[in-house]
């Protein structure tokens, strides 16, 4: 707990409080989890720093992706490592000279690698 900064261990009570307050504002009770989220997400956002918000918002979407089985763990795993392979394994196409400044040896392996091991991204 010592590398997350104390700005943002927040205590089992303010969530607890915060759920409460939910539970308050919605009369249909099959609504409460969505209002808790909804209240949770804009409590959090308001006391991040803001280099760390879109980073959070980027967290959450991947996990409501993920739970919606939008997208699974693997191509989650791509993303937040950029995947593993270091050398291509086919020739890098040729490419107009606007592209050059990007598109590149490690591009291309990527390209490879994401188009091999996550299923929407074949072919």
């Amino acid at each position: 707990m010592n590398i997350i900064n104390v700005a943002y261990l927040w205590s089992l009570e303010w969530y607890r409080d915060l759920f409460v307050e939910a539970i308050k504002s919605q009369k249909d009770k099959d609504k409460i989890d969505s209002t808790f989220n909804e209240m949770l997400y804009n409590a959090i956002c308001i006391s991040l720093f803001e280099k760390d918000k879109l980073l959070f918002s980027f967290l959450i979407g991947l996990k409501l992706m993920e739970l919606n089985k939008i997208i699974d763990s693997q191509l989650i795993r791509f993303l937040m490592t950029g995947g593993v392979r270091t050398e291509p394994k086919s020739k890098i196409p040729e490419v107009n000279n606007d592209c050059k400044i990007w598109f590149n040896k490690v591009v291309w392996t990527k390209i490879e690698e994401l188009s091999e091991t996550i299923q929407i991204c074949h072919g």
